[in-house]
């Protein structure tokens, strides 16, 4: 990536991370401290490196580049967050883009040649990133020796035993009790 480019996108960045700021993200930091569990410290970082992502999105927009970002899990997690709030993310959208910020997550999860441009696209990432916003995109996953996909998975299959478990005890008591007797 040209040093031309990156100038010109930090340049614009000023501006982007002005508009961005207007953002209010205080139920979705609400939900996540209250009811999903994170911790301040981790939702400030998260709510940080997304609001550097929707600045560099809209800044990349403005100068009329379509680069591709990779985002790391703390903004993807925010992301994710924000999205599910679905008027509230089509509103953001509108006022940065003028349109809605679609969310592809599939990429590099579809094969072989799939994950290598995944990760192709991730070193780039990290290079532009870098250079637009003076750290790592990646220097907490890297330095991590915890998966945190893993832990997914792992808590995820622990949910579906419980959510398959109560789902065959529901449809027991259907079946054997009068609905007046199940509780």
């Amino acid at each position: 990536m040209s040093d031309r480019l990156i100038a010109s996108i930090k340049d614009m960045g000023k501006v982007s991370i002005a508009k961005v700021e207007m953002l209010d993200f205080s139920y979705i930091r609400h939900k996540a401290l209250n009811t999903l569990g994170w911790k301040s410290g981790a939702l400030e970082i998260m709510e940080s490196q997304y609001r550097d992502f929707l600045a560099f999105r809209y800044s990349t927009k403005l100068l009329g580049y379509n680069i591709e970002i990779v985002p790391n899990r703390a903004i993807d997690e925010f992301w994710h967050m924000h999205i599910l709030d679905t008027k509230k993310y089509r509103e953001d959208c509108k006022f940065l883009f003028n349109e809605e910020f679609d969310h592809f997550p599939y990429f590099g999860i579809m094969g072989d040649v799939d994950g290598d441009n995944w990760k192709k696209t991730s070193i780039i990432s990290n290079e532009i990133w870098k250079g637009v916003f003076g750290y790592e995109l990646y220097a907490d996953e890297i330095d991590n020796e915890v998966d945190s996909y893993e832990l997914d998975k792992k808590q995820n299959f622990l949910l579906s035993e419980i959510i398959e478990r109560n789902s065959r005890a529901a449809a027991r008591c259907r079946v054997q009790c009068k609905p007046q007797k199940c509780r």
